[in-house]
């Protein structure tokens, strides 16, 4: 069988064609390579920035001097009620609005009983939590921290407890962004509700305040983590959705 004959215009535009082929498969190689070497750079830059970050935070937390667990553990037991809770961490933390940044370079850290007491200083979640942390082993309160927030504006973070022989709710919440030195907003079990408790807490913060804050949520963290753990904002600590405060 013999050789297929072709003109030569047309053999021309088939080595045309098969030219055009090899040059647009370099091209879509050559794209391949250089988006990929980009996609490497990026992911090792993210990689990188990730790092930095995860250096950043644990330079924070060992930065941090951490009281011995034996000490916590004693200071637990020696509180028994809200009020007596409530007075001891007044007495013993030096609070202010502005303590992460400026004493640990963060926008927000939120410390551990062991840690506030290691640091003797901390801000408004330090406080909730080394409240909720004094009586977690108490089976007659049942401790609730609160996030409160308005859009734009620092959030600010109370704790809200059940009696749960009395069936009535309290609050507290320290350096409540006032500036009367610690700031303690405090109120007995006399609340029917959560929801009340938190609203009357907000209604009780100061005139300055007051306007900063629309909605709430809850916030549910290990007992372990908020007596030892560090940096509860790191924490898988669970967030309920988010409530409007009702003036």
């Amino acid at each position: 069988m013999g050789l297929e004959e072709c003109s030569d215009q047309e053999f021309e535009s088939r080595i045309e064609l098969s030219r055009k082929k090899r040059l647009r498969n370099l091209v879509f190689k050559a794209a391949a390579i250089i988006t990929g070497t980009a996609g490497m750079y990026i992911l090792a830059g993210y990689a990188l920035c990730t790092r930095a970050v995860e250096i950043k935070e644990y330079a924070v937390q060992e930065s941090i001097r951490r009281q011995p667990k034996a000490v916590i553990e004693r200071l637990v037991a020696e509180i028994s009620t809200p009020e007596e809770a409530a007075a001891r961490i007044t007495e013993d933390i030096d609070f202010s609005a502005d303590f992460d940044t400026k004493r640990l370079s963060k926008d927000d850290y939120w410390a551990s009983l062991q840690e506030t007491y290691g640091l003797m200083a901390g801000d408004c979640e330090d406080g909730a939590i080394a409240f909720k942390a004094m009586l977690s082993d108490n089976p007659e309160y049942d401790v609730k921290l609160v996030k409160l927030r308005k859009s734009g504006k620092p959030g600010h973070m109370a704790a809200v407890y059940l009696d749960i022989g009395q069936s009535l709710w309290g609050f507290v919440g320290f350096n409540a962004l006032n500036e009367n030195g610690k700031g303690l907003i405090f109120s007995s079990a006399e609340f029917s509700s959560m929801e009340e408790a938190i609203h009357e807490y907000a209604r009780d913060l100061p005139d300055t305040t007051r306007f900063r804050f629309d909605t709430y949520y809850i916030i549910e963290c290990e007992d372990e983590d908020i007596l030892y753990g560090r940096d509860l904002s790191t924490l898988s600590c669970r967030q309920s959705a988010e409530y409007r405060i009702h003036e």
